[in-house]
């Protein structure tokens, strides 16, 4: 039987933005930072970007929760609006990409006796930045 039932209307607005010139990334991690830097007559050089590239999400979404005695679950679908500009090393009038956002986000956890809790999670969205950037996440 579920004893309670939790509606929250949530808006997360995010943005996120190039350190400076130098990267062209939004997401920065210390690897991508490393491989960034090119060798040029044996110094290390780092293009500087004419234009720095960012993205802002305006997602508006819904999280429910439901609760019972050994199960516990919370989702948060939504649907929203993304604005991307990737950047460009020379070009200074990069033109911004607008489109759809979506994702849907799930934690599950199960306490079947008293000292036990199993803990699953799920997100789902199209945030990747690159290809390479799974639009699936387990935790």
């Amino acid at each position: 039987m579920v004893e309670e039932v939790a509606i929250n209307p949530i808006i997360k607005i995010q943005y996120n933005g190039a350190l400076g010139k130098q990267h062209n990334q939004t997401r920065i991690q210390a690897a991508d930072l490393v491989s960034a830097t090119t060798t040029i007559g044996g110094s290390g050089y780092t293009p500087t970007w004419a234009k720095a590239p960012w993205d802002l999400k305006i997602i508006p979404a819904l999280g429910i929760t439901a609760n019972s005695d050994i199960v516990s679950l919370y989702v948060e679908p939504s649907l929203g609006f993304q604005v991307q500009q990737k950047g460009s090393a020379t070009d200074n009038k990069v033109k911004e990409l607008y489109s759809l956002y979506y994702g849907a986000y799930a934690e599950i956890y199960i306490t079947p006796l008293k000292n036990l809790e199993w803990y699953f999670e799920v997100d789902l969205n199209n945030g990747g930045t690159t290809a390479d950037q799974s639009a699936i996440t387990f935790a």
